[in-house]
Parts: structure tokens; C-alpha cells; sequence
């Protein structure tokens, strides 16, 4: 698992990871992964234990803005991922825009606007979930919605509730997620859940942030769901012992469990979870023998340079084999993991958001689950995402921002 702060460090361009990702990365990521499903069994179940760990509802929001002081010059700025650029590209004034262009310049020149008027202390990280030009009205199964589409999933509110009339009167919102401190742009550390509480009132913009604060009482497991959560944790745990730590550090030194992520990415585009057992060792070599000859062995012309790719390849190729038993039993935690996981996913989506989400497909709007959610525990931060549900829409479906 990526420790937070590492991840929200934007200029390492790192990106989250789902949690049955883990199964593939090691001992220390599988061991993180199996505690923070028990600590969010324990959240759902009311114990003291919950404390340890976090959930936020992920956005699909775009671009992502940073906004607040700079610290070395007390000024306001807005800005972009551009913040950790060796050279910053801030926003410090209305001139300070010609670094951009198109769309996005509109967008930053609107932060700067009305974001300077919320009073924050500190630096703010969020996405920008819309601007006035990007509300649209739209009448879905006989109701009309106020409508907009940063991303993938366009967000949905009953325009003459007190929500849809409050969105329809802004020019911007955003969603915040981090907070920054520091005494210069290059020393700045990162905490999540800002107090968007504490901001100044601005009635031109619609401010949120993404965590889950208060639902003790509303998501609860059944004995029936916390009985299979314990026979699930089990089996991962038997499993478990049968992988060696040597087994992935040798994948890792291959870049074999790179190539396995890509995989099962591939499998996802098409609808599907990576299988389980030897079918995911016999499925994962076809794809890498692809992956290499297409990459290595047929992008180079000399005869030497084609002997040592096939080399390596076959190399590769021994240690899948003569490790294939552990491998498969990573595969079956992953599924293992992934299971539990929609449990959860499905438990969060109970919460009945205000706002309903759809994407579109060609053919118009299609209703959708939240993209997911995030599980933050120890300072280390977790996807909670129906990949059959966001990641191959995610993949496949054309996105709002570029």
C-alpha cells in the first residue's frame, strides 16, 4: 500500500491502489490490506477499533486545483498539478493565467475568483467538480436534473430540491480532500480531511468535502455477512502462508507484478475478474508472452539483440513456471479480496446520496454506482471501487476532461 503523504505528493505522479491489488505486492502490502478489512468490519459493527480507520467517497472530478496561501510570498494562489513542477506554475494574479490556455485557464481564472473568498489557511487539494458553463439541465425518466459531467460519471441533482437550486445559483464547485502545510512549496506536508466548516461562507460556490463523516447506526453487517467475512479472512489467511517472501521479491525484481497489474487491468476492459487458481498463472503467461514479443524481442532487428530479450523472456518465463503454485494462490487472494471488498462498496452505496450518478453510454444516461471509496488507515490510503462497475466504464467510455 502507498503511504498518503507519498501519494498526495502529485509530482511523484504515484495513483492508488485497489485493495486486492495487494495480493500481488507483497507481504507487508497483503498483511496492510487484511487489517484494514478487519478495521472497516469493526467500523461497520460500532467497536472502538473503528477509529483506525477512514472512508471518503470518491469524485470523479477534474482538473484537480490546489488553492490557498503560498507560503513564501502570502499571497492566494490557485494552481494545478503544476503546484510541484520544479518550477511552480501558480496562480497569483489575473495575469498569472496566460500560463494556461483553453478550458482549463476559464476554470482556474473562476478558482481564483471565488476560491480567494473562502478565507483558507494552509493549502487545500481538491477537483473541481464544475464551473457555471458546464451545468446542464436534463430531464431523466420524467425528472429534470441539474447535470454536470467532470469525468467519466455525470453527478445528478432533482433541480427544485434546495440542492439543485442552491448548484444552479454558483459559478463553481469543488470537492477537497487534503490539506497541505509547510514554509515553502518544496517542504509542504499532507493531512486528509480539511475543515471545510471552518470556510468562509461564498454563496457563488458549492464547497464539500469527500469524507464519510457520521454513519454509526445507518451501514451495519449482518451475522450472516460478518460470519462470511470471518470464513473469507480465514482462507486468505491459510493461503497466505503458503507465499513467500522470496516469491515476490523476485516478481518485483522481474517487474513481473507490474505486468500482472496490467493484466488484470486488460481483464477488467473486458468485463472481467482475473481467475483464480492455474488459470490465472496459464492466462497471465499468454498475455506477458504477448506483452514481451511485441515490446522486446520484435522491436529490435539485430540477431544478438532478439537472443538476449528471448533470454530474459525465458528466464521470466522458468520462474513463473517453477513458482506457479504461489502464484496462483496470489490470484485467489486477490478474488478473495475483491469479493470482500464489494461487500463493503455495496454497504457504503446504502448511505443514499443526494446526488445520483450516471455515465453516458452513445445512447444517453445510464445509471451508475458512486465511483468508490477510500479507505484511509495508518496513514495509508486505499481504493474501495466496483471495477466491474467504474474502472471498465473508467477504461472505455470517453472521459469529460483531458
Amino acid at each position: 500500500m502507498i503511504p498518503f503523504k507519498q501519494y498526495l505528493h502529485e509530482a511523484k505522479n504515484l495513483h492508488q491502489i485497489h485493495l486486492e491489488q495487494n495480493a500481488f505486492l507483497g507481504i507487508g502490502a497483503l498483511r496492510s490490506a487484511i487489517m484494514t478489512v478487519q478495521d472497516l468490519r469493526a467500523k461497520l459493527k460500532g467497536h472502538a477499533t473503528s477509529k483506525k480507520v477512514d472512508v471518503s467517497m470518491k469524485w470523479d472530478g477534474a482538473p484537480a486545483v490546489f488553492a490557498g496561501i503560498n507560503p513564501e510570498t502570502g499571497k492566494f494562489f490557485v494552481s494545478t498539478k503544476g503546484l510541484f513542477n520544479k518550477n511552480p506554475k501558480l496562480v497569483q494574479s489575473k495575469e498569472d493565467l496566460s500560463q494556461y490556455g483553453g478550458d482549463l485557464a476559464k476554470k482556474l481564472a473562476t478558482a481564483y475568483e471565488e476560491l480567494s473568498k473562502l478565507g483558507i489557511k494552509g493549502i487545500l487539494q481538491g477537483d473541481i467538480l464544475f464551473t457555471k458553463s458546464d451545468l446542464k439541465k436534463k430531464k431523466i425518466d420524467g425528472v429534470t436534473y441539474i447535470i454536470f459531467q467532470p469525468n467519466t460519471i455525470a453527478y445528478a441533482i432533482p433541480a427544485n430540491s434546495d440542492l439543485g437550486k442552491k448548484i444552479s445559483s454558483t459559478k463553481i464547485g469543488v470537492v477537497f480532500h487534503t490539506v497541505y502545510t509547510g514554509k515553502s512549496i518544496d517542504s509542504l506536508s499532507a493531512s486528509y480531511n480539511p475543515n471545510i466548516g471552518a470556510l468562509k461562507n461564498n454563496k457563488n460556490s458549492w464547497i464539500i468535502d469527500a469524507f464519510m463523516h457520521d454513519y454509526s447506526g445507518t451501514l451495519t453487517f449482518t451475522q450472516k455477512e460478518d460470519d462470511w467475512v470471518s470464513a473469507v479472512l480465514s482462507d486468505i489467511g491459510r493461503t497466505f502462508r503458503t507465499v513467500s517472501a522470496k516469491t515476490y521479491e523476485g516478481l518485483a525484481e522481474r517487474e513481473l507484478d507490474a505486468k500482472m497489474e496490467q493484466y488484470v487491468n486488460s481483464q477488467v476492459r473486458e468485463g472481467k475478474i482475473a481467475v483464480r487458481d492455474k488459470a490465472f498463472v496459464s492466462g497471465f503467461k499468454a498475455y506477458y508472452s504477448v506483452w514481451f514479443h511485441k515490446n522486446k524481442i520484435d522491436k529490435v532487428k539485430s540477431e544478438v539483440g532478439k537472443e538476449k530479450h528471448q533470454a530474459t523472456f525465458d528466464e521470466h518465463n522458468a520462474f513463473i513456471d517453477a513458482n506457479a503454485n504461489q502464484i496462483a494462490a496470489m490470484a485467489n487472494m486477490y478474488n478473495h479480496l475483491y469479493d470482500v471488498k464489494l461487500l463493503f462498496v455495496r454497504k457504503f452505496e446504502e448511505i443514499g446520496a443526494r446526488v445520483k450518478h450516471f455515465v453516458e453510454d452513445g445512447k444517453g444516461y445510464k445509471c451508475t454506482a458512486p465511483e468508490g471509496f477510500c479507505a484511509i488507515r495508518d496513514g495509508e490510503i486505499i481504493k474501495l471501487v466496483d471495477r466491474l462497475e467504474f474502472s471498465q466504464n473508467n477504461f472505455n467510455l470517453a472521459k469529460k476532461w483531458k
